[in-house]
């Protein structure tokens, strides 16, 4: 699980663009709790973990803070396209279930710095890895 999780943090805090280390410490950043609500998404999404076990590995944050940063991810994404941005990342990774895919949309984070030809560059690797019927099927 600890390869799971590290590969969580590394992804999130790339994806965000914050120090890992930083991201898991008590501060309130704006970037930095937006990376810790990112990361609460992803380990919700990508395992089958409850939110106690989750809240146990960001540091013994409470299970009521990872639900909270799940719903705060899901509900903010229709009217905040940077959250939005971060949401569809985590979900095309859900969707994919492709570590070839994963390990370029990392490549691409590290090259792009900005966060619209960061969205840019990952939309079109999806695009290119996803087959154009893979997303609809998986919907329904």
């Amino acid at each position: 699980m600890n390869k799971v999780y590290s590969d969580a943090v590394d992804f999130v805090s790339n994806l965000v663009g914050v120090d890992p280390i930083e991201m898991m410490k008590k501060n309130r950043r704006r970037d930095l709790a937006t990376g810790r609500h990112a990361l609460a998404y992803y380990m919700r999404k990508h395992t089958h973990l409850g939110f106690q076990r989750i809240g146990d590995l960001m540091g013994g944050r409470h299970h009521a803070t990872i639900l909270h940063s799940c719903k705060l991810i899901e509900e903010s994404a229709p009217y905040n396209a940077y959250i939005r941005t971060v949401k569809e990342s985590i979900d095309a990774l859900c969707i994919a279930q492709n570590r070839t895919l994963r390990q370029e949309i990392l490549r691409c984070l590290k090259v792009y710095t900005s966060d619209n030809t960061r969205a840019e560059a990952i939309i079109r690797i999806i695009n290119q890895y996803v087959k154009p019927n893979q997303l609809e099927n998986e919907r329904h």
